[in-house]
C-alpha cells in the first residue's frame, strides 16, 4: 500500500511541452550547465525575456476565459443552451492553454534553481525557501532598477542571480557572491524607500539568513517544512553522517532501461521505477507489485518542477536533455522505500518510529529513543521534514536519512544547539539592517 499518495497521481502526466519548447529548455539548461559565468547573467536576460512573455500569456488567457464565461448566466436565463456549450469549451480551451503557459513557466524557473544550487550550499537555499513565492515578473515595478543594479555588482566582480527567476530564492532581488561572500539586496528604484518600515523587513530577512550562514544560528522566527506555525529559531549542528547522494544514479537508470520497458534499481533500502512514458502501463503494474505488501513512501521527482523548491533540482543528477524529458513526462522517475525497512533502520538506533498514514508527502511521522536518557526531543512537530522531501525528491539513501535524523535526535546534537546558542547570544551585537548599496559599495541603511 502507497501511504502518502495514489498511483494515479504519481503517474498524471504533466501539462503538454511541444518540442519546440523541449528544445529550448534543452539549450538553455545547457548554458546553465557549463563552468563559465560570463554565460550565466545572459542567460539570465534571455530568461527574463521568456518568463514575462510567458506571464503576458498567462495573463491574457485567464481574461479572455474569464471574459467568456461571464457571458454564460445571461444565456443561460435566455435558454440558449448551444451558446453555453459553445462557450464553455471555449473558455475551458483557454484555461488548457493557461494551464500549459503556468507548466512552461515552472519549467524556466528550475534553470534558475540551477543555477542557485550551484552558487549556493543547500541549506542556505533551504532557509531562502519558507517563504511566501513571488508573484509574476511581467509588470513588475523597478524591474529595470534591478538590471542595472545586478550589471553594477557584476562590474564589481561579483556573481549575480536575478532571484525572481527561480522558484527557490523567495527573499530579497539579487543573490550576490564573490568568493565565499554571499549577499542577497533588495533593490528599489527610489531611494527613499530603503526607509519604509516595509523595506527594513525585507532587509532584515535577510540578514538574518546570512548571519545564520556564519554563525550556525537563526534566532529570529521562521516557518519550516510541513509546520503550519512558524519556529522560534535554527542552530545548525556538525556531525560525522556521511550522506550518500546516489550520484551516479542518472547513469544506473539510463543503462537499465536499455534493454528493458521498465526499470528496476535497488540501492540499499531505496527502489527507483523508472519508464518512458510509451510504458506507463507496465510501470504502473510494476508499482502495484512492489507495493503490494506492506507500507511504502513513492514520489514522483518530476513534482519538483512545480513544487518542494527547498530541495536541489533533479538538473543536478541528470544531464540537460534527461532534465526536459523528465520536465516533458517522457521520463517517469519514482523514488520508493517501505516503511517496514525505514522502522527497522530506526530500531538499528535505538529509535521508535510512529507514523500515520495520510494522504501527502509529510505525513505524520516522528521518531523517538527507546532508551531511558535525559534528553527529551520536542514531539510536537514531525521529525526532520526537511531531510525527508530530500529523501523523495533529492535522491538521498534512506540509510543517510535514518543516520541523519538518529544523530539530530541525540543528546550530542542537542549540546550543541545549546553551546552555539549560548555562544551566539553572548556575542550578538545590536541588530541593525544592513544594505550594500550597488553604487557606492557602502550601506544604503545605518
Amino acid at each position: 500500500m502507497i501511504i502518502n499518495t495514489d498511483t494515479q497521481n504519481l503517474l498524471k502526466p504533466p501539462a503538454d511541452l511541444d518540442l519546440t519548447w523541449r528544445r529550448k529548455l534543452a539549450d538553455l539548461l545547457g548554458i546553465a550547465f557549463g563552468n563559465y559565468f560570463n554565460r550565466i547573467w545572459p542567460l539570465q536576460l534571455q530568461l527574463l525575456e521568456i518568463v514575462t512573455e510567458v506571464e503576458a500569456n498567462v495573463t491574457s488567457l485567464r481574461s479572455r476565459a474569464k471574459a467568456l464565461r461571464s457571458r454564460i448566466p445571461r444565456l443561460r436565463s435566455e435558454g440558449d443552451m448551444d451558446a453555453v456549450r459553445t462557450i464553455q469549451h471555449s473558455a475551458d480551451e483557454l484555461f488548457r492553454q493557461e494551464e500549459e503557459q503556468l507548466y512552461l513557466r515552472d519549467c524556466l524557473l528550475i534553470i534558475g534553481d540551477h543555477i542557485a544550487a550551484r552558487l549556493l550550499d543547500p541549506d542556505t537555499i533551504r532557509r531562502f525557501s519558507n517563504f511566501q513565492p513571488a508573484g509574476f515578473i511581467h509588470g513588475k515595478e523597478g524591474l529595470e532598477s534591478e538590471i542595472r543594479a545586478a550589471e553594477s555588482f557584476l562590474a564589481r566582480g561579483y556573481m549575480v542571480l536575478l532571484n525572481d527567476l527561480t522558484h527557490s530564492l523567495r527573499v530579497g532581488d539579487l543573490t550576490l557572491r564573490k568568493g565565499e561572500e554571499v549577499r542577497t539586496f533588495e533593490v528599489k528604484s527610489n531611494p527613499r524607500a530603503y526607509q519604509s518600515k516595509e523595506a527594513t523587513r525585507q532587509i532584515e530577512i535577510p540578514r538574518s539568513i546570512h548571519d545564520y550562514i556564519k554563525t550556525d544560528v537563526l534566532d529570529r522566527r521562521h516557518r519550516i517544512s510541513g509546520v503550519p506555525d512558524v519556529m522560534a529559531g535554527a542552530v545548525r549542528v556538525d556531525s560525522d553522517v556521511k550522506e550518500d547522494w546516489h550520484w551516479d544514479i542518472a547513469g544506473q537508470i539510463h543503462k537499465a532501461l536499455r534493454n528493458t520497458g521498465v526499470a528496476h534499481v535497488v540501492r540499499g533500502r531505496k527502489h527507483y521505477l523508472v519508464a518512458r512514458r510509451r510504458a506507463v502501463g507496465e510501470l504502473s503494474s510494476t508499482l502495484d507489485t512492489l507495493t503490494a505488501n506492506g507500507n511504502w513512501v513513492v514520489s514522483n521527482i518530476r513534482r519538483r518542477v512545480e513544487a518542494v523548491a527547498e530541495v536541489s533540482p533533479f538538473t543536478q543528477w541528470f544531464r540537460p536533455e534527461s532534465s526536459v524529458e523528465i520536465m516533458a513526462g517522457d521520463l517517469i522517475v519514482l523514488s520508493a522505500f517501505g516503511m517496514a525497512d525505514l522502522e527497522s533502520l530506526f530500531a538499528a538506533k535505538s529509535l521508535r518510529l510512529v507514523w500515520k498514514r495520510k494522504m501527502t508527502d509529510l505525513f505524520p511521522l516522528r521518531a523517538s529513543s527507546t532508551v531511558e536518557t535525559d534528553f527529551k526531543p520536542d514531539e510536537r512537530f514531525n521529525s526532520c521534514d526537511h531531510q525527508r522531501l530530500k529523501l523523495m525528491y533529492g535522491f538521498l539513501a534512506v540509510e543517510s536519512f535514518v543516520d541523519i535524523v538518529a544523530f539530530l535526535l541525540s543528546p550530542e546534537a542537542a549540546a550543541q544547539m545549546k553551546e552555539k546558542l549560548s555562544k551566539y547570544r553572548l556575542n550578538a551585537a545590536e541588530p541593525s539592517a544592513r544594505l550594500l548599496d550597488p553604487e557606492t559599495g557602502s550601506d544604503a541603511i545605518q
